[in-house]
């Protein structure tokens, strides 16, 4: 688990809050699917199972962002 706090040190802030929120590899998949891109993120009440970043990070980590 250190090697894993340790990394997550160095990723921006903004990717740092992201991992605080849902996990280390939930957020790598969404820089790697759409990193340097603008991603709008839906509200809670307005993200579905079927929405295309629910497809990359899950459901309930999309509720969760």
């Amino acid at each position: 688990m250190q090697d894993a706090a340790c990394s997550i040190e160095l990723l921006p802030p903004l990717l740092q809050d992201i991992v605080r929120l849902i996990e280390l590899q939930p957020t790598m998949a969404l820089v790697a699917a759409l990193g340097g891109v603008r991603v709008y993120i839906p509200t809670e009440e307005r993200a579905t199972a079927d929405h295309a970043l629910a497809g990359i990070v899950g459901y309930d980590n999309l509720r969760k962002l």
